[in-house]
């Protein structure tokens, strides 16, 4: 918790409102990790991963974010129903470097990287690295 602290992001704020935990690619069981371990401080979490498979807006769909995928892929990814509004802070997981269509999506969200690194000496175990440009 203490380096995720180190983002800007406050233990002690009286905002009501979940905290998402946003996995991207490959990158989703962390962020499920991630949010018990915040759920489990006491904090009221949501988890939700992106996907590349485009749905049309209608019915339960009211809200589509369109935006690059962190793989330098070049191929879209989208997440549904997301108000970054309705949280106090949005944590997007990721393991690719921090590249221009994951900072633009920072930016726009306002929210914090999570950066999940394998460490080579223990494959079972992984280093997070937490920013907010």
């Amino acid at each position: 918790m203490n380096q995720l602290c180190g983002s800007g992001f406050t233990l002690d704020s009286i905002d009501s409102r979940p905290i998402l935990v946003l996995g991207t690619g490959e990158c989703n069981a962390p962020a499920y990790l991630l949010g018990r371990a915040l759920e489990g401080a006491g904090f009221k979490v949501k988890v939700q991963s992106t996907t590349r498979s485009p749905i049309h807006e209608g019915n339960d769909i009211t809200r589509i974010s369109q935006f690059k995928d962190n793989y330098e892929d070049d191929i879209a990814n989208f997440i549904y129903n997301v108000n970054p509004d309705d949280y106090r802070d949005i944590i997007l997981c990721h393991e690719t470097p921090l590249l221009k269509p994951l900072i633009d999506r920072l930016h726009a969200w306002r929210a914090i990287s999570a950066r999940f690194e394998l460490q080579p000496q223990n494959a079972n175990h992984a280093k997070l690295h937490f920013f907010r440009p």
